[in-house]
Parts: C-alpha cells; structure tokens; sequence
C-alpha cells in the first residue's frame, strides 16, 4: 500500500475507534434513557463500519479494493471526513461538558 493510503485508512481508522469507543461507552452509561441509547448503538455501528474498512484495508497489504483511482479516494475521503467530523464534534461535547 502507497504511503498516502495507509496514513488515510490509520487516521480513519483511529477516528472511527475512537467514536466507537465513546457510543458504547455511552450506550453503556446508566442514566440514559432508552431513545438515547437507540441512537447511541445505532451511531456505534455507523462507526464500526469505516473501522473494519480500514483495519481490512491496512492488513490486506495493497491487495484491497481498487486503492489508488479517484474514485477509491473519493469513497476513503467522503469516510474521513465523515469520521473526523463525528470526533471534533464528540470532542466539542466533552469539553463543554466537563468530560462528563
């Protein structure tokens, strides 16, 4: 795998882990009420997709799907960005929270 493409699907990967991470632990949080904790497992698996793309992708060793064209960076791009955005959004909500 090309440099760019292996540091894309890392920074994917490590945003989407890092969502995942704050959904279950939300999802596991007592004082939350059940329409919170729908939403808190159905944004879990929204992430848990981009994360298993991207560990497949890394482990397969440029042997993925079509790495590479523009529209390999488009789709890889379009999960970045959706990833980063959950992240700087999560990050904004425990700062202003107080970590809570």
């Amino acid at each position: 795998m090309a440099p760019w493409p292996a540091a894309l699907e890392t920074v994917i990967g490590l945003s989407a882990a890092f969502n995942s991470l704050y959904f279950l632990l939300y999802l596991l949080g007592e004082r939350r009420r059940p329409p919170y904790r729908v939403a808190a497992g159905a944004l879990l698996l929204v992430c848990l997709g981009p994360l298993a793309e991207s560990v497949l992708l890394l482990t397969a060793g440029g042997h993925g799907w079509g790495q590479g064209g523009p529209l390999w960076g488009w789709v890889r791009g379009l999960a970045l960005v959706g990833m980063v955005a959950i992240s700087l959004l999560i990050l904004r909500r425990t700062v202003s929270l107080g970590g809570e």
